[in-house]
């Protein structure tokens, strides 16, 4: 795309640049006359006070000469002294007169062709006798302003000065034009050669400086191709900063800047082009009707301009046969209905305005609508709008149900009183039971000092009776290697001896027995007692080097049963290390303990972490628990077969739950019998 040539392209002849020279050259020529004259006036001043001096040389030259020849009265000399002062360029004419005042010499010269030259040398001597005055005739030097000196003729004898007359020379312009002559016409010849040759120079300079960059810039600008600014720019060649160069830099940043409003123009064109189609996918898309409208008949009334996808559903017509069509004519109700006074109002104000919902009708039915009419820029009305039928049945419907709603309302007032009056009853109640918390929270705090004052006061008696059982047994036996030892009759003897033998060795068997076993359950009481009140430190937990360590612990026992056991990773989790390793260990030991002989026993210790807890799952393939001892496998002394020849008092898992509750955890078992168990612990997930 090439820019458009103008079509009046300024010649050279009347460029700028041209007026330019003509206008600097004039001055130039002006400037050149003007001091020529001033020279030429100069000098001519300065030859004309030459004039002066020189008559006054012509007087002390002269003036001797003459008093002699006028002493003497000698006519030939005088004439010859006057000859001798006219044949002098600067002398025209010579007068003199004798004391008396009348002439009796008169030289000069004559004029020929008007011009003053000397043609004709001729001196008049009167007689010193017949003197009379001089009369210049007309036309003597007529033309020529003259210039006169006079001095007086004075002769001295024998020491006295007598003036014998007066002597008047003569010059005139005629003299200095001569002397001028020359020197002004060869001041003109020069001024000319000096104008031409400047003329030349000017030329030259114009056309090196001024035509050259300017068509290369008038060339560039006709040559201008918006498709391809690059080549654009122009290099008149020149250095330095100067009109031309700022006129040349001024173009180039204009071809920059045509390049940037180009480029940005076309991007302008662009995001236009996308915002259109943003603008119709929008339109075209909308769930709501619109319509565009331009007016006609000054308002009165308006047709159809555009009508988008939704408003073809929502009118059930087609955009084409509305195009173009007054909406007066495709919706003869729409007068009756409100909407064209609205549209009328919207074009003249330019407010935008709301047509709330109204019923529409005309011979198709009649249907529910609302509608936002606003003004464009461009003087078209656009309304947006929707069918609000289904919306409107609904409400209606709603209405219905509002007063069954209503009734029911009425209902559950009623309801709500007594609901009141049943929620104070159970606040009395919850104060009641939290009367009762606190009253069990005590008794509890009562029952465990109370456990751990039996369990630790009723071990001083059984010490005692442990010892003296021991001491008992020795005694008897001692007893009994007495009586060995003693004559006592075979009667005697063997009443005596089924006592020593079995009935007290027996006894104090059983005594021990027991005594051990209250000592266990002691020991056991007293465990848990200490579990609520020990002091607990929180903190995260490793639990893959704590699992390690418990069952490094248990490798004994582990080895002894020929279980395997497998741990995979662990989550870490919070709690107190010393409890949370005895919640473990006490479940790792109750796996031990109940293994079956039928198959090879196995452990697999797993966990997975949430947002707020850590889950560890202990999964053995033992002897299982059965569904109705499952809730009480963590109650004291519980144990599932309590004949069988298992160690333990049932109070481990007791341990492991007061643990777990210490430490905002818990626990539960899954267990089938013959298949194995499954004890779940749940813990504080550590912060990630």
């Amino acid at each position: 795309m090439k820019l458009t040539k103008p079509e009046n392209v300024v010649s050279t002849r009347h460029s700028i640049a041209t007026k330019l020279l003509r206008v600097v050259f004039a001055l130039y020529i002006i400037v050149v006359a003007a001091v020529t004259i001033s020279h030429m006036i100069m000098e001519y001043r300065y030859q004309k006070s030459n004039i002066s001096h020189d008559l006054e040389d012509v007087q002390r030259t002269f003036e001797q000469e003459l008093a002699v020849d006028m002493w003497k009265m000698d006519e030939e000399s005088l004439q010859s002294t006057v000859r001798g002062m006219l044949e002098l360029p600067t002398i025209i004419g010579v007068t003199i007169d004798n004391d008396s005042g009348n002439n009796i010499a008169i030289g000069g010269i004559v004029e020929q062709d008007g011009e003053v030259g000397k043609l004709d040398l001729h001196v008049h001597i009167l007689s010193f006798e017949h003197s009379h005055p001089m009369v210049r005739e007309e036309g003597d030097d007529a033309d020529y302003e003259l210039f006169e000196h006079h001095f007086p003729i004075v002769y001295t004898y024998q020491g006295q000065e007598k003036q014998l007359g007066e002597a008047t020379i003569y010059s005139s312009t005629s003299v200095i034009l001569r002397r001028v002559r020359l020197g002004f016409l060869l001041l003109i010849v020069a001024t000319v050669f000096k104008i031409t040759v400047l003329w030349f120079i000017f030329l030259w300079v114009f056309r090196s400086i001024l035509k050259r960059p300017l068509s290369i810039l008038t060339e560039a600008t006709e040559k201008v191709d918006l498709e391809n600014l690059e080549n654009a720019k122009v290099d008149i060649k020149r250095d330095g900063n100067d009109e031309l160069t700022l006129l040349e830099s001024s173009f180039n940043s204009m071809i920059t800047n045509l390049q940037v409003s180009l480029a940005d123009r076309k991007q302008a064109e662009e995001k236009l082009q996308e915002g259109e189609t943003r603008y119709r996918e929008l339109f075209d898309n909308m769930s709501s009707g619109v319509a565009v409208y331009e007016p006609v008949e000054n308002g009165s009334n308006f047709v159809f301009k555009g009508l988008n996808r939704a408003g073809e559903r929502i009118n059930n017509v087609k955009r084409e046969d509305v195009v173009g069509q007054k909406v007066t004519e495709m919706f003869p109700g729409i007068e009756e209905f409100g909407l064209l006074d609205v549209f009328r109002r919207v074009y003249k104000t330019g407010k935008p305005e709301h047509h709330p919902v109204t019923v529409y009708k005309d011979d198709r039915g009649l249907a529910w609508f609302e509608n936002y009419v606003y003004k464009l820029p461009s003087g078209e009305i656009v309304a947006v709008h929707d069918n609000v039928t289904e919306r409107k049945r609904a409400e209606e419907e709603v209405l219905a149900k509002s007063e069954q709603l209503r009734a029911s309302n009425q209902q559950l007032t009623s309801s709500e009183q007594q609901l009141k009056a049943s929620n104070q009853q159970l606040l009395a109640n919850e104060q009641e039971r939290e009367k009762l918390l606190k009253t069990l929270e005590t008794k509890n705090d009562e029952l465990q000092s109370i456990v751990y004052i039996a369990s630790h006061d009723l071990k001083s008696p059984l010490v005692n009776i442990s010892g003296f059982s021991a001491l008992l047994n020795e005694s008897c036996e001692e007893l009994t290697g007495i009586l060995r030892g003693l004559d006592i009759g075979d009667g005697a003897m063997q009443r005596i001896q089924p006592l020593t033998d079995e009935d007290i060795p027996e006894s104090l068997k059983f005594i021990s027995a027991s005594t051990s076993k209250m000592k266990s359950l002691l020991d056991g009481l007293l465990q848990v007692s200490r579990i609520g009140s020990q002091e607990i430190n929180i903190e995260t937990l490793d639990m893959n080097r704590m699992m390690q360590h418990i069952t490094d612990t248990f490798a004994f026992q582990i080895n002894e049963a020929d279980v395997e056991v497998s741990i995979e990773h662990l989550p870490d989790c919070r709690g107190d290390e010393k409890q949370v390793n005895q919640v473990f260990s006490n479940i790792i030991d109750n796996a031990l303990k109940y293994f079956t002989s039928e198959r090879k026993g196995s452990i697999k210790i797993s966990g997975e972490s949430g947002e707020k807890e850590s889950i560890y799952c202990i999964e053995d393939n033992g002897m299982g628990i059965h569904k109705d001892h499952q809730y009480k496998v963590f109650q004291l002394f519980h144990r599932l077969n309590p004949d069988d020849s298992t160690e333990g008092q049932g109070i481990g898992l007791t341990i492991t739950k007061r643990a777990l509750d210490r430490n905002s955890g818990w626990a539960w078992v899954e267990s089938e019998p013959g298949k194995g168990s499954k004890f779940f612990v749940s813990l504080p997930a550590s912060p990630k």
